[in-house]
């Protein structure tokens, strides 16, 4: 009896963990949290914090749709950020393919600025404009701050 009630209780925490963001630092959409960062940091260098956040699977934001591009987009703009922000798209893998760093997959769904991604000087990695939430290609050696996200 007793064990049965541990497991119960034991699920019914878990469950409750899974359908929520770790802290108030990271902002909920649908079924994914998002962290904002304030630190400036490599396309590289955040990935790996991202990795490691919190001890979370959580990876450099890959957007799926208008709404998460406008979520993240606004976010920033609540923020009032007006440095661009790393994304986790890259073409590392294959010269002019763009994917998500988390699936390896091509971009269903992208919202490039005109004339993006142009590939000039070595750009495999992206960035987000927090005023129109376009994107641009960019050198991964780029210091600037990111956005995490992590699914519940």
């Amino acid at each position: 009896m007793h064990v049965t009630t541990a497991l119960v209780l034991c699920s019914t925490i878990a469950l409750g963990l899974c359908n929520e963001c770790p802290d108030e630092e990271w902002k909920r959409l649908e079924n994914s949290c998002f962290f904002f960062s304030t630190e400036e940091r490599s396309w590289t260098s955040a990935r790996d914090f991202c990795h490691r956040i919190s001890g979370v699977d959580a990876y450099l934001v890959y957007i799926l749709s208008e709404t998460e591009n406008d979520f993240v987009k606004d976010r920033l703009n609540t923020y009032n950020y007006e440095h661009f922000f790393h994304i986790g798209a890259t073409d590392t893998g294959h010269e002019g393919v763009f994917s998500w760093d988390r699936t390896s997959m091509s971009l269903t769904y992208t919202n490039w600025s005109t004339d993006e991604p142009n590939q000039a000087g070595n750009e495999d990695c992206t960035e987000m404009n927090p005023g129109t939430g376009t994107w641009n290609d960019i050198p991964c050696s780029e210091s600037q701050r990111f956005v995490c996200r992590m699914e519940l």
